[in-house]
């Protein structure tokens, strides 16, 4: 409708303007931050609106949950509050859920609000940029998937690199 147009909120108090920080997802429905619109905004999103999503983008993401909006040539927003705890999020940066819905999960805290849209934070996302001490060698990307989908995977600590392992200096 029109008047969606005359809508604005001001996110800009409670997230930090920097397209390399922390990455935000939109949950539930309505969807909060539609796709490509945080690139205006100066947030960085996991999501996005694309006619070509990488194959292996989309098996990384199954690992959160289905990919259902990919009929849409879309990709990145969650439907399930089980996806929250997801270290595969905390691998991808996404330390911010956007949602008009109220979330009462162990896995966020309700940062802010502005309007009918509640900011929640993931404490546990790590950021963009980190080193690890630990490599995981594993022979191909069903491996490297099956790797970081193991319940005790700590992104944190460990890369997982698909290839022969290469000897230790």
């Amino acid at each position: 409708p029109a008047a969606i147009l005359s809508e604005k909120y001001d996110l800009g108090e409670i997230l930090p303007a920097s397209l390399a920080g922390p990455r935000a997802v939109s949950y539930g429905d309505p969807e909060v931050l539609p796709a490509n619109l945080g690139v205006l905004l100066g947030v960085p999103t996991i999501g996005g609106y694309d006619t070509i999503i990488s194959s292996n983008f989309v098996r990384l993401w199954s690992l959160v949950e289905p990919p259902i909006d990919l009929p849409y040539n879309k990709i990145g927003r969650i439907h399930r509050a089980s996806s929250l705890t997801s270290p595969i999020l905390d691998l991808l940066g996404v330390r911010y859920v956007l949602t008009t819905s109220t979330l009462d999960h162990t896995a966020v805290r309700l940062i802010g609000t502005t309007g009918p849209i509640h900011v929640y934070e993931r404490p546990t996302a790590l950021p963009r940029v980190y080193v690890v001490g630990e490599a995981l060698w594993v022979a191909d990307d069903d491996a490297a998937r099956a790797a970081i989908s193991a319940s005790d995977f700590q992104p944190g600590r460990t890369v997982v690199l698909v290839g022969p392992g290469q000897p230790a200096d």
